[in-house]
């Protein structure tokens, strides 16, 4: 599965709702290469990556809108900015 030396964000502990006890897992940050978002999951989603993908380029291209105004007299929302 993971090897030791993957970067580790936190241990998360959680009650789990069928046990009713602590249980300890781990997070990982996830950025996706192909579509640019990022996502937290668990370690036992995560798996090593065939060697013949590891050449492909990246899809996912950082772009921003220039000269972009909401129409008056509306504001950008708080979650626009």
């Amino acid at each position: 599965m993971l090897k030791k030396n993957y970067n580790c964000i936190f241990p998360v502990i959680f009650v789990s709702p069928i046990s009713n006890k602590y249980h300890r897992f781990l997070y990982f940050k996830v950025f996706y290469l192909d579509f640019g978002n990022t996502e937290w999951l668990p370690e036992t989603e995560l798996c090593d990556i065939l060697p013949e993908f590891l050449h492909l380029p990246f899809q996912a291209l950082e772009c921003f809108l220039d000269n972009i105004h909401p129409t008056p007299p509306a504001a950008w929302s708080k979650d626009a900015v």
